[in-house]
């Protein structure tokens, strides 16, 4: 859905994080390493080039 709406805007190339779901069967454990993964994903996005 994200990547529909980023074509529809004109920013097809937009890097996207994705977060696995859903939440309420996981551990504490497991959304703490999924989070943490996040942080790793969106720190590597932003430093793409979102533009094209």
């Amino acid at each position: 859905m994200g990547r529909a709406q980023a074509v529809k805007l004109g920013f097809a190339g937009l890097p996207i994080g994705v977060v696995p779901h859903p939440f309420g069967l996981r551990t504490r454990a497991e959304v703490t390493t999924m989070a943490e993964k996040l942080v790793q994903d969106i720190a590597t996005l932003a430093g793409s080039d979102a533009t094209k």
